[in-house]
């Protein structure tokens, strides 16, 4: 780093003959040197790259006003200078895509520009341009199959120049049809902020092996189960060393096992022999923390993730997912749960069945549910999720009450839900109601109009508004009256009104022609 200051230190104030003045001389040695330096460390890869240099011309123009006449040219100084200096660390990076991939695999973390911009060192001027872009295109393609050429031909998306727009093509493209895409993208950045040399499917499976074992694995578990397989935990002494082909592979279906079937053998330690136990024992793997202070350790790929919040640590030492992962990973491991949901039902097992479901983490039972009921005929998804009810959580609740509105069985459910003392289970199950179309529960929804909570009552009137009920309309118009209910309760009741005497009004026009 040293090097490197000095080297841009000369490039600034000798070569292009920077201002005199003792605040300017400052803030350039305290302000602008700093970030360049740490720009250029967090891009090393990058030095040679001309998308990267592109960006660099924009931070000298946005945040340091160099003129644009100046900027490009002080930009190609400051690279060869930085390679001159420093050796760069690793092999070069030249595709001009690569600064927009890292960009927005930041983005579909759900990460701000300014944090983008904390994280790459791109200035948030660029990052703006960058992404007003990307709206303007995903505008012009929306609902609609164009060609990348038929965009070339665009004159104000030939502006962007093609490399850009080829990127932002594909990457929507990607991002709109393929499966996963976004949530690999995510599991990439997670490697990334840990440092972790693995590949994404080496990330899912230790996921899957978590949630296989939720709550009951701890750190220590995790390293026998991958000993030799992963880098950052020892290998077997007797083993060699694997190539990138066969790293994977070789785990001898331990971690299969585990996430197969029972694991007792393979999990029986405890985590204070992985956290705090011998350097021999695990090559390294774990690391001490005295007074928050790392002590001569090396941190284990778990506990990085640990740290970056994306594996959590319960009060008795055991690993579960966090609700990031667990939602990242949920794509990748409903699949494999639905077709186990198959085999049980076709053998005749509902309980088989049901015992799977109430044992998977939360955000992947949300998107098994979505898959069988998507998937399977309705009655068979009635059948099988009408049992979570009142099993996992209200959000579950929730969800099973959104996913069965298009199954007629699920009536009966929906009317003993309108009972619940949760409001929330109330108000989903008048929308469910509404949804269905179900006559028999008209009655049942106008006293629904009455319940304490104003959710439940637009919930209510937006489900009799929906069924075109006449028999509701006195008791909506005297809730949209009442002006002591919330503006949401009263535009609920006041457009159910309006949506009656349309059908009404239409059915009389039928009738007469």
């Amino acid at each position: 780093m040293d090097s490197l200051t000095h080297g841009l230190t000369g490039v600034l104030l000798e070569e292009w003959g920077g201002p005199r003045s003792p605040l300017a001389l400052e803030y350039i040695k305290g302000k602008i040197i700093p970030d360049l330096a740490d720009c250029l460390v967090r891009n090393g890869d990058l030095w040679r790259n001309p998308t990267f240099a592109e960006i660099l011309a924009w931070k000298l123009k946005s945040q340091y006003a160099y003129p644009a006449a100046v900027a490009a040219g002080l930009s190609a100084e400051i690279l060869a200078a930085a390679q001159k200096t420093v050796s760069p660390p690793v092999v070069a990076e030249l595709d001009p895509k690569e600064p927009w991939r890292r960009i927005f695999r930041l983005w579909v973390c759900e990460e701000s520009l300014p944090l983008v911009e904390e994280k790459t060192g791109y200035p948030l001027a660029y990052l703006d341009v960058l992404f007003l872009r990307f709206k303007r295109l995903r505008g012009f393609l929306a609902g609609h199959s164009v060609s990348l050429w038929e965009c070339w031909a665009q004159p104000e998306l030939r502006e962007f120049g093609f490399d850009l727009l080829s990127f932002l093509y594909e990457f929507q493209r990607a991002l709109a049809g393929e499966p996963w895409f976004a949530e690999r993208l995510v599991l990439e950045q997670v490697l990334l902020d840990a440092g972790l040399s693995l590949e994404v499917r080496d990330l899912v499976l230790l996921l899957e092996v978590i949630h296989t074992r939720e709550g009951e694995i701890t750190a220590g578990d995790v390293a026998r189960i991958f000993e030799g397989i992963w880098p950052g935990v020892v290998p077997a002494r007797s083993s060699k060393k694997l190539g990138q082909e066969e790293r994977f592979p070789s785990s001898s279906g331990r971690a299969e096992k585990l996430v197969s079937g029972a694991a007792e053998r393979l999990v029986s330690g405890a985590a204070e022999r992985f956290v705090d136990g011998p350097v021999e024992r695990f090559g390294g793997a774990a690391e001490r923390r005295v007074d928050g202070q790392v002590k001569g350790f090396v941190s284990s790929p778990v506990e990085r993730l640990v740290s970056l919040g994306f594996i959590r640590i319960n009060k008795s030492g055991r690993l579960t997912l966090s609700q990031k992962s667990a939602v990242t990973v949920a794509p990748f491991l409903a699949p494999k749960f639905v077709r186990q949901l198959r085999l049980a039902e076709d053998a005749g097992e509902p309980e088989r069945a049901q015992e799977i479901l109430v044992k998977l983490n939360p955000e992947v039972l949300l998107r098994v549910m979505d898959q069988v009921s998507e998937g399977w005929p309705p009655d068979e998804s009635f059948a099988l999720l009408r049992h979570l009810i009142r099993r996992v959580n209200r959000r579950v609740d929730l969800h099973v009450l959104r996913v069965l509105a298009a199954s007629p069985q699920a009536v009966a459910l929906f009317e003993d839900c309108l009972e619940d003392r949760d409001s929330l289970i109330r108000a989903e199950a008048c929308a469910g109601l509404g949804r269905l179309g179900e006559k028999s529960a008209v009655f049942r929804l106008i006293r629904m109009l009455g319940d304490p909570a104003a959710d439940v009552k637009a919930g209510a009137a937006e489900a009799l508004g929906r069924m075109g009920s006449g028999a509701a309309v006195q008791a909506l118009r005297k809730l949209a009256r009442d002006y002591r209910e919330s503006s949401r309760v009263r535009v609920a009741a006041q457009e159910a009104v309006g949506r009656i005497e349309s059908r009404h009004l239409l059915g009389l026009n039928n009738h007469v022609n």
